[in-house]
């Protein structure tokens, strides 16, 4: 069956300024940095560059790509727009790949080609200044680990049935256990745009064990209790389910304050713990009446609009978690938030995070602790993180060059969050 680029020597490498792609190696590089790209992407954007300013239909680019397999319009579609997030290319004002409406695609600017050795080189190798998004080690397809990954079920202190699971390159790698935040779901998080590439890094040196809160994703979503208590209680049902019992632990959002708390209790069982997006209190505790009124009237605004077709009421908490997030970025996070959790729960889970507080806790830990944050932080302001290092014994703080609360696997910030972690747990970082 004919490949994309088989009329091309493997040792070519094709250029669109800012764009790189290597046949040979099967990467691509957007100014010098990695692009995460699945195979079928990848294919894709092969045929175009191999040929540029050609019209490709659809039926020819499912026969070069798909191998000729009878496939739909939609999964083509679907494979051009992770393509479009992974280049930073948006279909209404495309620099690369023109969508010609009813006929199909053609690659816009001009192909450079070179031959032999190498690919891009890595400007983070010498501008330290210039961190690069995610590595080569990072490379492993999501759909490859999303494979591996064993979903789980344990029953929580109350009956609740939680699901959970590992997976990690190497079945021998030793674990990191990431205690849930704001709505997962263990199979639909390995789509994500945004953090399906931590995820892949994570799971490089680390068999990381994850799991989904009640109250959302594939945990039951008809509970009675939705507090701090019910999530600490759930962390300790899933890592003695995992069977572990020395761990270290990540925390992000509110999870940082759940991993707080469980290392409080139990300081035998946490070797380090990783907080990044943290807090020790929630709104209610800090907030002014002006500030109280309008976070209660966000949750009004939440639990009419959380179901309906119309994002935009979820679209309040997308661009506050994530500023710098492309419009295609955002819209999948707004359609996730709405298959993970119910209005009502929506809702719950906010007034659960209003009322944490674990601020007496900070200075009775007694374990290893690095505390991470977005310098530019617009949900909860590095001042918060700075805080929780000053409090907690002999922390150590690191802040990350990035404006979002959640990561985008994208952004160098990524790359940077990955190397402190292995650092900090002593991990080889490659």
């Amino acid at each position: 069956m004919k490949q994309p680029g088989d009329a091309i020597s493997k040792k070519t490498r094709l250029l669109a300024p800012p764009l790189e792609l290597d046949i040979e190696q099967e990467r691509v590089w957007r100014q010098g940095a990695p692009v995460h790209l699945s195979n079928r992407p990848f294919q894709l954007l092969l045929a175009l560059m191999a040929q540029p300013e050609k019209l490709w239909t659809k039926d020819e680019l499912i026969e070069v790509v798909w191998d000729g397999l009878a496939v739909s319009d939609s999964v083509l579609t679907t494979a051009m727009k992770e393509l479009r997030r992974a280049i930073a290319d948006p279909a209404r004002d495309p620099k690369f790949i023109e969508t010609v409406h009813g006929r199909g695609y053609r690659f816009l600017q001009s192909v450079e080609r070179t031959y032999g050795g190498g690919g891009a080189k890595n400007i983070a190798d010498t501008d330290p200044a210039s961190a690069k998004p995610l590595t080569a080690r990072e490379q492993v397809d999501s759909r490859t680990l999303q494979a591996q990954q064993s979903v789980r079920f344990c029953k929580a202190k109350d009956g609740t049935k939680l699901a959970w699971a590992k997976v990690g390159v190497q079945k021998e790698n030793p674990p990191l256990v990431k205690a849930a935040n704001w709505l997962t779901h263990l199979e639909l998080d390995w789509e994500a745009p945004i953090w399906s590439p931590l995820f892949r890094a994570l799971a490089q040196q680390r068999c990381l064990v994850r799991y989904d809160e009640r109250g959302c994703g594939l945990s039951d979503w008809d509970v009675a209790d939705i507090s701090l208590e019910s999530f600490v209680t759930d962390l300790e049902a899933v890592v003695d389910a995992a069977g572990l019992d020395r761990f270290p632990l990540l925390g992000i959002s509110q999870g940082a304050s759940v991993s707080i708390e469980f290392a409080a209790r139990h300081p035998e069982r946490v070797s380090h713990l990783i907080l990044f997006g943290g807090y020790a209190a929630g709104w209610r505790h800090t907030a002014s009446p002006e500030e109280v009124r309008e976070r209660e009237a966000v949750m009004v605004l939440t639990e009419a609009g959380w179901g309906r077709d119309d994002p935009s009421y979820r679209h309040i908490f997308s661009q506050t978690f994530m500023p710098t997030a492309t419009a295609e970025e955002l819209s999948w996070f707004d359609e996730f938030q709405r298959r993970t959790t119910s209005p009502a729960n929506a809702v719950r889970f906010l007034r659960a995070f209003a009322d944490i507080d674990v601020r007496e806790r900070l200075s009775t830990l007694a374990v290893p602790t690095l505390v991470l944050h977005s310098n530019g932080d617009r949900r909860i302001p590095v001042k918060t993180g700075t805080d929780l290092a000053a409090t907690i014994p002999n922390a150590q703080f690191i802040g990350l060059d990035s404006d979002n609360h959640l990561l985008l696997g994208r952004e160098a910030a990524s790359s940077e969050f990955v190397k402190a972690i292995d650092w900090f747990l002593g991990a080889d970082a490659s």
